[in-house]
């Protein structure tokens, strides 16, 4: 990686780590780019060099956030007891918990956003979704671990199962975001709830 590769990557993960933690004191509504360029020590027009809006900077903060590397959690992966769908739902709900930094009001204005920009092609998707694209791996690796263990039947469907759960994920939590009354708490009971339903007939005693 060259010099000027490297000031790049720098200065984008200094914005993006201020951007986190102004977002995080302030709220979303009462952030704006020139805050979080002065709490990273740079100037506005650098900042806009790098993200476009308040909004990139806002989704890819948070995408950074829920993403973070989890070795411990790798770990794990070659010492793994109890019933499948308590550690498929523990893994999970380690990254979902991530979410509850953020105010449902802010996730109200991220989701649309998030969902146009892709749309628009605004940003790389894959940025956007490399915290799902990382939960994912990680469960299909704990998956295959446990058939692996003899915890599942072997004709488990690993794939589907992967898209059952994060079909439910994507479910519970729009509800979640956009159901008032619903309280983070109970989306993540249902959430505990679908998972169990997908490994219902498929466990095997440990």
């Amino acid at each position: 990686m060259g010099i000027r590769e490297e000031n790049r990557k720098y200065y984008r993960n200094k914005i993006l780590e201020s951007a986190k933690e102004v977002f995080t004191s302030k709220g979303y509504e009462n952030t704006t780019i020139e805050q979080i360029a002065d709490h990273a020590g740079i100037g506005l027009g650098t900042a806009y060099n790098y993200f476009k809006s308040k909004e990139e900077l806002f989704i890819l903060s948070m995408a950074e956030n829920m993403a973070e590397n989890d070795e411990a959690g790798s770990e794990k992966l070659t010492h793994i007891t109890g019933n499948a769908d308590d550690l498929v739902t523990e893994a999970i709900m380690k990254q979902i918990r991530k979410m509850n930094w953020v105010n449902k009001k802010i996730w109200k204005v991220a989701f649309p956003v998030i969902l146009n920009s892709m749309k628009a092609d605004k940003m790389p998707i894959q940025e956007v979704l490399k915290a799902d694209f990382k939960m994912m791996d990680t469960v299909e690796k704990l998956i295959n671990q446990l058939k692996e263990n003899h915890q599942l039947t072997d004709d488990f469907n690993t794939a589907a199962a992967m898209d059952l759960i994060f079909g439910a994920l994507f479910f519970q939590l729009s509800m979640y975001v956009y159901t008032d009354e619903s309280t983070f708490s109970q989306v993540c009971d249902r959430i505990k709830t679908d998972i169990q339903f997908v490994f219902s007939k498929y466990q095997l005693p440990k």
